[in-house]
């Protein structure tokens, strides 16, 4: 489908203005890297040596993995067009999305923002002008994680050096270490209810469009639970506990297909089936 002027220019600011969540994460970690590495490693090395070089290297790995996760979750595609289905699919008929007209597999949405289709869409989130979705997501747990555990590294690693600063022990001034240390620590409270929000996720084998839709459901029973908390979080994150926490592909599905449980309910529909059509083979004998 075509698109007008008008919405072409409009699909341009809303790609500009989705990039500025993304701006606000780097100038916060660059904020925290100039306080914490270029401000006070001078000072904090005059106290101890080891002391200093162990925090600042922490730090470092913490951001580095960090940094390559957000990148990752920011530029791998998550949506259907931009994928094939397995060779053993290839010949499978998938239903079509009455709005962007590309196949629909399970556990696929159609995404307002993107304007397509995403593989096992979770969400969309503007903090990486991105859908969140079968092929990022465990980059996208990553970030939040690494994000969690650089935030209070950071924080941890900054009273001292802010306690120094009031009492008048450093020639910085204390306000740009302050504001760094309350605006990060804000962040460090809410990432870490987040974290925990997605691990739920992960090791239930939920997606947070599928959490919102059936949590009020308690006779729910998730058809896509692979049989355990472990199963369904190696689903997602490997075998392999080495590549973890590890921005690296490890899931070994498509996005394609997901074998699905069979509730108790299916298996009551069924027998009900196999009865009803037993019973008109009978009556048409």
């Amino acid at each position: 489908m075509e698109r007008g002027p008008g919405r072409t220019c409009l699909h341009h600011v809303q790609r500009l203005l989705f990039s500025i969540p993304v701006l606000v994460v780097i100038a916060i970690l660059a904020l925290d890297y100039y306080s914490l590495v270029i401000q006070s490693t001078r000072e904090r090395f005059d106290r101890s040596p080891v002391g200093a070089v162990f925090l600042v290297l922490i730090f470092h790995i913490c951001l580095i993995l960090l940094l390559v996760s957000y990148y990752r979750c920011i530029f791998t595609n998550t949506f259907v067009s931009g994928h094939q289905p397995p060779l053993a699919l290839r010949d499978a008929v998938f239903p079509n999305c009455g709005k962007c007209g590309n196949v629909k597999p399970a556990r696929a949405h159609h995404c307002s923002m993107c304007r397509t289709c995403v593989l096992k869409m979770d969400h969309h989130c503007p903090w990486v002008a991105n859908c969140v979705g079968f092929h990022n997501y465990k980059y996208f747990c990553l970030f939040i994680f690494w994000s969690t555990v650089s935030a209070w590294v950071f924080v941890i690693g900054s009273i001292d050096h802010l306690l120094n600063l009031f009492k008048g022990d450093s020639v910085d001034s204390p306000f740009v270490s302050l504001f760094a240390v309350i605006l990060t620590f804000s962040f460090a409270v809410t990432l870490v209810g987040f974290l925990i929000f997605h691990l739920r996720l992960v090791v239930t084998g939920q997606t947070t469009l599928e959490f919102a839709t059936t949590n009020r459901d308690p006779d729910w029973v998730n058809p896509y639970d692979c049989g355990g908390k472990w199963e369904n979080f190696y689903a997602i994150f490997g075998t392999r506990w080495l590549l973890w926490l590890l921005p690296v592909k490890t899931s070994q599905e498509t996005g394609f297909e997901f074998q699905q449980i069979v509730t108790s309910q299916d298996l009551e529909d069924g027998l009900l089936s196999s009865t009803a059509m037993k019973s008109d083979d009978n009556s048409q004998e």
